[in-house]
């Protein structure tokens, strides 16, 4: 899914910029994108002068989470962008979770952040802390 929303990223700004005359209308076929642009929701940002995250929230259907209740699963999408005319961007899917909430940012470096995100059920809730940099996102123990 990734790949896809990369390839269709760099394909649109390639033909946006090369093909400014004439406009035009067209409709997507591709499944996966279709269904990331309608359902994701920015649930966490933190732009500083050289980074900027933007995460996503993207369900994963009905009943994902394997509870009776009927309660939905969500992936997270974490865009990563630098600064520049051409920045370097990158995205990363990571999940499942259960209610996923931002609760907490902290600058490492330069290029560096990390945040934690806590998920689960409202009386079990649970916290995991994520890295991220313009090339890699990790679990911190």
């Amino acid at each position: 899914m990734l790949r896809t929303i990369f390839s269709l990223s760099v394909f649109l700004l390639t033909y946006t910029s090369i093909a400014q005359d004439k406009l035009g209308i067209e409709t997507s076929e591709n499944a996966e994108l279709i269904k990331a642009l309608n359902s994701a929701q920015l649930i966490g940002e933190n732009v500083e002068p050289n980074l900027s995250v933007r995460i996503y929230r993207l369900d994963n259907g009905t009943a994902s989470a394997g509870f009776p209740s009927s309660e939905v699963s969500d992936n997270l999408l974490v865009a990563i962008s630098a600064f520049d005319e051409e920045p370097e961007q990158n995205l990363f899917q990571i999940g499942p979770f259960l209610n996923p909430k931002v609760i907490s940012w902290q600058v490492d470096q330069e290029y560096e952040k990390t945040f934690v995100v806590e998920h689960g059920p409202y009386d079990k809730r649970k916290a995991v802390r994520l890295g991220v940099n313009l090339q890699s996102m990790r679990i911190i123990e």
